[in-house]
């Protein structure tokens, strides 16, 4: 990454942005999602 910055304040910015990052979220801790086909109850 280029930037005007201080390493400092870049490692900051990744790092804040890997905590908030819903993508980053998911990748690191996946959620596990089962799908299943069912008929409707009769009303």
């Amino acid at each position: 990454m280029e930037a005007d910055a201080s390493p400092e304040a870049l490692r900051a910015l990744i790092a804040h942005a890997v905590l908030w990052s819903p993508v980053a979220n998911t990748l690191h801790g996946p959620v596990n999602l089962d799908v299943a086909l069912t008929r409707a109850a009769p009303v």
